[in-house]
């Protein structure tokens, strides 16, 4: 991480505005820069599955990995690490499934494996589980909890290079078994209620026959129905992906994969979507806290040479765009929110190391740690400047590979008139003598009193922050503020401190997650007395 050297400044200086400009990534830049490869503590091999669950009931996820070999579970510490055990038996799993079926208040596990026995692990709440040999003995690739008859207990769909089979809970810790599901080259069953009547159909994704819609019947009996291509499927996955209130269907390919958009009157219509690939996993998820489900593809680039795995960014119009997760043999991701950040990041089960790919899209409240990674100032003279309803646009690009001006390895906002275009930038240069720009009062309703060097109190929505500059000497100062304008929520911004004083304001959009909080206090602090602003010096001084 590069550094913010404090500069000698003449006084003179602090009567000319500065900009400071923020990286918003998972906003501003909806390709998805906003995210890093987590490697830790996730194990490593031929991971064919993973999937996330709060198994310890202690409010963070788990995470159970199937592998050619010894599988594991990795116990969440709630600091970003995991425990590393190893469970759930030795042999070439393809399929783990997290449910409660015999209803104790905590997640059990069902192991699918390939030509052996399947078991099921029971949590007996002490952190330890009890194997059982459970769910028939094959080829197994797949299997997926649901309760199909609506008895308010978890059964279990069971697919096989074989005979598929469901198994019926009778209540009573056991199973009653029953050939269903056709036979063929199952890679993988989905549970969903497509029809909205209240009760779960089966998609099945076959590899070398049609994929199959088994529509339940509501009295334990279904009905077949040939749907979803046949193009070598290993993955299905049911989703809203349009909010039109019935569910979808991705379907991974060795082939093209495919998008089959319920028209809520018992059929489908396909789309090709989610690229050309030797694809092995498909899951639905919301990467960008939007509402839509975006999906994520995981592509052998082994067997199609370029052709990386993918996040596809639903664009809320039908559209979709791509956002590269990885190059690596990805067999299996699993969605869920392990750090408890309010976002979803993805495990990646691969040949090799295992990884998460983290999400780092922030709440109102973490946006200390916003500015303490990616937080940059450009001087007044070097700068574009325009007020806030303004509609002259940056079209910028932030990134870490640095430039020749900046050696710390980050590169700066320097806008300059050759940069308009459309973007989501709009830098406001702060009046000198007060650290608000006046258009902001207009807009926003914003008052504010200020004695320069001894003191600065703003009012907005019924709130009040006040500071004593007295108390921050040589430490710089920055205030945010989150309104709305228009249709568009923008995010202001004012500072005071060694680099004089500067106002700025970034359109982001309409985030949901940006709730609650409107209004906080930070300090750039140097905390080690270097004459550096390094990260971990920008700290949340107050929150209204």
């Amino acid at each position: 991480m590069g550094v913010i050297e404090k500069e000698k400044v003449d006084p003179m200086q602090k009567l000319k505005a500065f900009v400071v400009g923020i990286v918003l990534l998972a906003l501003l830049q909806p390709s998805g820069s906003n995210q890093s490869q987590n490697t830790q503590g996730i194990g490593s091999g031929t991971t064919y599955c993973v999937a996330w669950g709060d198994y310890d009931n202690d409010s963070d996820l788990d995470l159970a990995v199937g592998n050619w070999g010894d599988n594991y579970l990795y116990t969440n510490n709630g600091d970003g690490t995991f425990t590393e055990q190893q469970q759930f038996g030795t042999a070439n799993t393809n399929s783990v499934a997290w449910g409660d079926y015999d209803n104790d208040s905590d997640l059990d596990l069902a192991v699918g494996n390939h030509f052996g026995v399947n078991y099921l692990y029971t949590n007996n709440g002490d952190g330890t589980f009890s194997e059982r040999q459970e769910f028939g003995s094959g080829d197994t690739w797949s299997v997926a909890w649901g309760d199909y008859d609506n008895d308010s207990d978890l059964d279990l769909a069971v697919g096989m290079w074989g005979d598929n089979y469901l198994y019926t809970n009778n209540g009573d810790s056991t199973f009653t078994e029953q050939q269903q599901f056709g036979s063929g080259e199952t890679f993988e069953v989905a549970w969903g209620d497509y029809d909205n009547d209240s009760d779960l159909d089966l998609a099945v994704g076959n590899y070398y026959a049609s994929n199959q819609l088994y529509v339940n019947n509501g009295d334990g009996t279904f009905i077949k129905r040939q749907e979803f291509g046949a193009r070598y499927t290993r993955s299905l996955a049911w989703a809203d992906y349009d909010r039109d209130g019935d569910l979808d269907l991705a379907v991974g390919n060795s082939v093209e994969n495919v998008l089959y958009v319920n028209n809520g009157d018992n059929t489908f219509s396909e789309q090709l979507k989610f690229g050309i690939s030797d694809t092995w996993c498909v899951r639905w998820g919301d990467w960008n806290n939007d509402a839509y489900p975006d999906l994520a593809v995981g592509n052998d680039v082994a067997a199609e040479p370029g052709k990386e795995s993918y996040i596809y960014l639903n664009n809320q119009d039908s559209t979709f765009d791509p956002m590269l997760i990885g190059d690596d043999h990805i067999y299996s991701v699993a969605w869920g929110d392990y750090d408890n950040d309010f976002d979803s990041d993805l495990a990646v089960g691969v040949t090799g190391q295992n990884f998460i790919f983290e999400n780092r899209n922030l709440m109102f409240d973490m946006i200390d740690q916003l500015f303490d990674t990616n937080t940059f100032f450009v001087a007044g003279d070097n700068a574009y400047c325009t007020d806030v309803l303004g509609s002259a646009k940056i079209a910028f690009g932030l990134a870490r590979g640095g430039t020749s001006e900046n050696h710390e390895g980050r590169t700066d906002i320097i806008l300059t008139d050759t940069e308009h275009s459309t973007g989501n930038l709009i830098p406001v240069g702060g009046p000198a003598i007060n650290p608000v720009a006046d258009e902001f009062s207009a807009a926003f309703t914003i008052t504010y009193s200020y004695t320069e060097d001894v003191s600065f109190e703003i009012h907005c929505e019924g709130n009040t922050l006040y500071l004593d500059l007295t108390q921050y000497p040589g430490e710089d100062i920055c205030i945010v503020y989150l309104g709305q304008h228009g249709p568009r929520t923008v995010l202001l911004v004012w500072g005071y401190g060694w680099r004089g004083t500067y106002a700025g304001s970034v359109y982001i959009g309409n985030p949901s997650q940006w709730t609650g909080h409107h209004l906080a206090m930070l300090r750039w602090t140097d905390s080690n007395s270097d004459s550096l602003v390094q990260e971990g010096e920008i700290v949340m001084e107050v929150l209204v």
